[in-house]
């Protein structure tokens, strides 16, 4: 793609994300019960597709509505399409790089590492700090 191209579409992306912040929190409030967190959640955080706007937008509804809840499933939501992002990536691009004549390993986005070795850092934290309701906190 060219650059032109890839401004497009960056700009779409941001465009139609800060759309969705702003009318999805209402939108999901008149598709879906009020006291049903998780499927709001749901789709807020599969809905949008920036991370940040997610959050911003399920944060915008729990204001709005008083449903804090919603902000965690949308989190959720957004982090576990992420984490399956990390698969389907690279075996993406292995294909277009197939196909284009490129070798697989130059065309494996290695961003996708980061992102694994960040969550792996984050959940090995998580369970060493509270594996003893949080006490190592304090030390």
């Amino acid at each position: 793609a060219t650059q032109a191209e890839v401004a497009v579409a960056v700009a779409n992306v941001v465009a139609y994300g800060i759309a969705g912040m702003l009318a999805y929190p209402h939108v999901a409030r008149h598709l879906f019960p009020h006291e049903d967190s998780k499927n709001i959640g749901l789709f807020l955080g599969l809905a949008v597709h920036d991370t940040a706007q997610v959050m911003g937008c399920a944060a915008s509804y729990a204001q709005t509505y008083m449903d804090e809840a919603v902000v965690a499933a949308a989190a959720v939501a957004k982090l576990t399409r992420n984490c399956f992002l990390a698969g389907v990536v690279p075996l993406m691009a292995a294909r277009h790089g197939a196909t284009a004549g490129i070798a697989t390993k130059a065309a494996f986005p290695t961003f996708v590492l980061g992102f694994v070795g960040a969550a792996g850092v984050r959940t090995a934290g998580d369970v060493y700090f509270v594996g003893d309701d949080a006490t190592r906190w304090k030390e």
